[in-house]
């Protein structure tokens, strides 16, 4: 026997190709394919000509930027042939390959090979044509004319033969091209075309192909067809998946997202870029977003959501350039409300937003309580609704909200109890009839239904029209229909248990007691010295810095006083300090004698510590040493706070000198993002690192709550940014872990500031209880007041003030409260909790999906599962490079090697845990994976286990009293036909729609049985038989394949002449049986109902979805011809 050609042959062609006619088309030049592939321009030209073969990782960076996967399927293309008579061609009419017929005067007729029975012919102009060569692999059909038979074989190409072919039997022919056949690109329509003709395979491939199926479309049901959030390797939390089906299945999306800290922003982001990048191939994402973001952002995208080896591009810029954004399918502007309406440019901004085809805008909540604050995040995202300058309607629309918001929650309340009396709906009626004005008449009348409703008793009425009145209340007062609000009252994921400090820690410093005695008299003295509240305000500010500097490290409130005094300022002071904060030392007159003072500060500060003193440093050394055990099997880590950067430093130094490099990490304002980020994973990763010192850089950047300490090593004077601190820590992904709290609160004396500061904190503003961000803009508009009270009044002002600071808190979190009722996304979208429901199902059989899933790759394409020392539960699907995997080579190259970069795991716990260690982290398989959906693609173009034929026995069917009888099996898949779905607008508005139709329609795998003569089985006992999944007798089974020599023993229950009537009768009346099934036409009217209860979509959109549902898409996945026997088959020629 000939010896096989090497694979090495079939990989000089094809890189042939890549790296002249691909390489030119892409733009790559010589020196471009050098740097990506980590070597030197001459090699790149070596291997274009054949003289040297790249490595693995070289070939892959080569797939990865040339591999084009809409290459037809096993077409290996030969440069410069000559075209003849029955050579195979592609040309660039998408069909694949064909089978060039004739020539005449410069025009070919091509052939195209769609199944045995169907051929189509094109004529394509010859100089348009490429001689190709079948690659091995290669799925085709062979015509035998002496036995006037058909057979299904694969290319493997032996010696210098042109096309070998191994049929099922393993013999190996060259049948010559004009008895060979390769089907062209456009997927398989019938596959009773194949068994029509006989030219079925073994029953092995559908027992593969089956699951597979199933399992595809229990992702597609589950989902949605929500590939994006599907295959991320992110934990699935009701708030972001609820918000996700909101925005992937809207056509038009456009929306303002406003947010509380913690709660995975970016995250919910990352689900919506991925899902448009698989969406189309050529989608475009840009991301205006603060620079000091930009690592989050990368970071966030190329680890949990693996955007790195997606198609399409994202650009960030900076959030200030939004006016330069370039043209992208998807806009995205973080941290909106940072934009300022006022600025030049911000209408150039709003001009971009408004002509994006697709919108989110993120801000945060906490920042745009105010009317104020709302409107310039508003325009960006509708101008018409909200013109530039026009913030009068916003206030009054304010107004009525705050008047209505009581109403609203209570009529919630109701509803959800369920066992409201009338009494109760007539007071929340009375309410609600003094704030609605006579001009609504549309709520007027839903207000009087309630009414009517509740006085007649009918609870179901009464339930109804409650409910219709809320929707009614929330659709008018909305500040827009595409606004949500997400906030952490309503997350459940969300749920710290947040205390304040078991005690506070005192310092043992004597200094610290010396420069405490000393403010206490500037206090004094700066209150006698203010003539008026503007005065005493600018001394408190004056009191808030130097009382902050000295909380923190003696030698920076030294420096304070001494660029006060003398106004020469240290090195570091400028870091340290806000302009703001350097201006008010500087410009705020000095009172007589306070520059005495402020130089018996500055000794005092820098005084040396005492022999039997502990200074702030140490006392944190100390406190952490006892805090920390070497040699815990579950090692808890700390976070240290400070608000200046050069105490980080310090202390970074001071901990590294105690604990080792190791064991400290620092994050800081003067790190460059990546490296900032580096320091968190050190955190999360490293076993030995257990301290991470924090200066105000990651306040807004980082995300730490896989820590158990959090460590106050200064208090600042604002309950915001001590929230800040707080929300690093506690923030989603915590999964209810204690957040431990330590505060150092100085120098243990009589009328401490920082101890009266502290329980202010505590027992007024309530930091460590509750979450600020409802509340943080009262916060804010109280912390002036109350400084100037502790200058003029000491800090029994602040003792006095702290229960009505913890009243006017409360009501304020209520207000908060009704406001976000309007902007729930749950109210705007039924069904968010049975959505999620499903997703935890699917999830919670993981290993399920494995075993559908799995047989088809590695049993029937022989894909290899690799391990290469990756953890349990990962692995890589790669191919058998030695000819194994039953994917042409050129496939595999172009289709499938650039999608296995990572690893991957089918269980999302392990890849959602992985992704704390970015150099072993997988991606989850799903759709929506890479790989998996490449399979998908050429999965639709293989006719492998569509259709075959087995001879079943069984004791039952003798049992039964029956003759030996011939029955068929159809397997359908019935979906939303999504064709008209193609009048949308775009790609991505296509996609939204298919989600929206899977959502309320999910499609079904139904498999009707009939006899040789098209009647539809009824018979149940029969009906159990055809139903049972196939098995080989050899493996413990009943079936028997009926093959080759086998063929016969159809003839004897269908004359051949009328087999391939009888083929198509039975699959017409299984058809038509399933178009008439009751239980269709319930999953109809069910769709039906589920979309016209979900009032989000246009007309238009609307009806193109009632008209997919009303005349589904019916598709025959397979096909079998079963002959029912209580007998073995009377002919056993053929082995298996």
């Amino acid at each position: 026997m000939a010896t096989p050609a090497t694979d090495d042959q079939q990989m000089v062609l094809l890189l042939h190709w890549w790296l002249t006619a691909r390489r030119e088309q892409l733009g790559y030049s010589w020196e471009d394919l050098a740097r990506l592939t980590g070597t030197l321009p001459p090699t790149v030209e070596q291997w274009a000509a054949g003289e040297s073969l790249p490595d693995y990782p070289q070939l892959q960076a080569l797939a990865q930027h040339l591999g084009d996967p809409e290459h037809p399927p096993g077409a290996e293309p030969l440069p410069d042939a000559d075209i003849s008579p029955h050579d195979f061609v592609i040309a660039g009419n998408g069909l694949g390959i064909g089978k060039c017929v004739a020539l005449d005067n410069g025009t070919a007729t091509v052939e195209y090979f769609d199944t045995i029975a169907h051929r189509e012919t094109r004529s394509v102009p010859a100089h348009d044509l490429r001689v190709v060569r079948l690659a091995n692999q290669t799925r085709c059909y062979v015509f035998d004319p002496e036995a006037e038979r058909w057979h299904m074989g694969r290319v493997r190409r032996l010696g210098d033969g042109d096309h070998m072919i191994e049929l099922p039997d393993q013999e190996v022919k060259d049948p010559g091209k004009e008895h060979l056949f390769v089907r062209w690109s456009r997927p398989v329509a019938d596959p009773t075309e194949t068994l029509k003709q006989k030219g079925h395979e073994t029953v092995f491939f559908r027992n593969q192909r089956e699951p597979f199926v199933r399992a595809l479309l229990r992702q597609r049901s589950a989902a949605h067809n929500a590939s994006g959030l599907l295959s991320a390797s992110i934990n699935l939390y009701a708030h972001q998946v609820d918000v996700a089906q909101r925005i992937l299945e809207d056509p038009t999306p456009r929306y303002l997202l406003t947010y509380e800290p913690g709660l995975g922003a970016v995250v919910q982001t990352g689900i919506l870029v991925r899902q448009t990048l698989i969406d189309a191939d050529d989608a475009t994402v840009c991301i205006a977003a603060p620079r000091d973001r930009h690592a989050r952002w990368k970071r966030t995208l190329s680890d949990q959501f693996d955007t790195d080896a997606l198609p399409g591009t994202v650009t960030l810029i900076a959030l200030h350039a939004l006016s330069n954004a370039p043209e992208a399918d998807l806009l995205i502007v973080d941290k909106a409300h940072r934009l300022d309406a006022d600025h030049d440019a911000f209408e150039a901004m709003a001009t971009r937003t408004h002509q994006a085809p697709r919108l989110l805008l993120l801000a945060d909540a906490p920042a745009i309580t105010d009317p104020a604050d709302l409107h310039p995040p508003l325009h960006l995202l509708d101008g018409d609704a909200y013109p530039r300058g026009d913030r009068e309607s916003l206030h009054q629309k304010h107004e009525q909200r705050q008047a209505i918001g009581s109403a609203l929650q209570m009529l919630q309340e109701q509803i959800v109890q369920g066992e409201a009396q009338a009494d109760v709906y007539t007071a929340i009626l009375s309410d609600l009839r003094e704030a609605v004005p006579e001009s609504e008449a549309d709520l007027r009348r839903a207000m009087n239904a309630l009414q009517e409703a509740a006085a007649n008793g009918d609870e179901d009425a009464r339930s109804d029209a409650a409910n219709a009145l809320r929707i009614r209340l929330t659709d008018t007062y909305r500040w827009h229909p595409r606004m949500l609000h997400v906030q952490r009252a309503d997350v459940d994921s969300v749920d710290t248990p947040r205390s304040a400090p078991g005690y506070a820690e005192f310092g043992m410093d004597l200094r610290e007691e010396n420069v405490h005695e000393l403010l206490a008299t500037w206090r004094t003295q700066a209150a006698d010295a203010a003539s008026n509240d503007a005065e005493a305000n600018d001394y408190a500010s004056v009191l808030r810095i130097l009382a902050e500097t000295a909380s923190s490290h003696l030698p920076l409130v030294a420096d304070v006083a001494a660029y006060r005094r003398e106004g020469t300022a240290a090195a570091r002071l400028s870091n340290d300090l806000t302009a703001a904060e350097m201006d008010r030392l500087s410009s705020v007159p000095r009172f007589d004698s306070e520059d005495d003072l402020l130089k018996q500060i500055e000794t005092a500060a820098r005084a040396e510590v005492d022999a039997m003193d502990l200074s702030h440093a140490d006392w944190l050394r100390a406190f952490l040493d006892q805090k920390i055990d070497p040699d815990d099997e579950l090692p808890e880590t700390f976070v240290v706070y400070t608000k200046y950067p050069s105490v980080a430093t310090h202390l970074h130094e001071v901990l590294t000198e105690q604990f080792g490099h190791a064991a400290v990490a620092l994050h800081h304002t003067t790190t460059e993002p990546d490296l900032a980020a580096d320091a968190i994973d050190r955190l999360v990763e490293e076993d030995a690192c257990r301290i991470l010192v924090c200066d105000p850089s990651a306040l807004d950047r980082a995300d730490l709550q896989h820590a158990d300490h959090l460590v106050h090593y200064d208090l600042p004077w604002d309950p915001v940014a001590i929230e800040q601190r707080i929300g690093r820590l506690d923030r989603i992904g915590r999964d209810g872990r204690p957040l431990h709290t330590h505060v150092y609160l100085g120098p243990d004396v009589d009328g401490s500031l920082f101890e009266a500061w502290y329980h202010l904190l505590r027992d007024g503003f309530g930091v460590f209880d509750a979450s600020l961000a409802p509340v943080q803009s009262w916060a804010e508009s109280a912390r002036p007041e109350v400084l100037q009270a502790l200058l003029t009044h000491g800090t029994d002002a602040l003792a006095d003030r702290i229960e009505a600071l913890r009243t006017q808190a409360e009501s304020t979190r209520t207000a908060q409260q009704h406001q976000a009722l309007f902007e729930q996304p749950e109210a705007l979208h039924a069904g968010a909790s049975a959505y999620l429901e499903t997703l935890h199902d699917l999830e919670s059989d993981s290993r399920a999906l494995y075993r559908d899933m799995d047989p088809w790759i590695t049993k029937a394409l022989r894909f290899h599962r690799s391990k290469r020392g990756y953890p349990d539960d990962m692995m890589r699907y790669q191919p058998d490079f030695n000819g194994k995997t039953l994917i042409p080579f050129d496939t595999i190259l172009n289709r499938f090697l650039p999608k296995s970069d990572k690893p991957t795991t089918y269980h999302r716990s392990v890849a959602v845990a992985s992704q704390q260690r970015p150099d072993r982290s997988a991606n989850l398989f799903r759709i929506g994976h890479p790989f998996l959906d490449a399979l998908v693609n050429y999965f639709e173009w293989d006719d492998r286990g569509r259709a075959y034929a087995i001879w079943r026995t069984s004791r039952q069917w003798n049992l039964l009293d029956q003759e030996d009888a011939l029955y068929f099996r159809f397997e359908f898949v019935v979906e939303a036909d999504t064709d008209s779905f193609a009048e949308a607008d775009d790609t991505a508005a296509q996609a939204a729609l298919q989600r929206r139709a899977d959502g309320v329609f999910p499609p079904q795998f139904i498999t009707v049985c009939t006899d040789a003569r098209g009647q539809v089985v009824d018979n149940e006992g029969v009906r159990s038989l055809l139903e049972a999944e196939p098995e080989r007798q050899q493996d413990g089974g009943a079936d028997t394949n009926i093959k080759g020599d086998r063929l016969p023993v159809l003839d004897d229950f269908v004359p051949p002449k009328r087999w391939a009537t009888r083929c198509n009768d039975a699959r017409d009346a299984a058809r038509n049986a399933l178009l008439d099934a009751e239980s269709l036409h319930t999953h109809q009217r069910q769709a039906h109902t589920r979309l016209d209860a979900n009032h989000t979509l246009t007309p238009e959109h609307a009806d193109l979805l009632h008209a997919s549902i009303d005349a589904p898409a019916v598709r025959l996945d397979s096909v079998g011809a079963i002959v029912l026997s209580g007998q073995p088959i009377p002919i056993e020629e053929e082995a298996e």
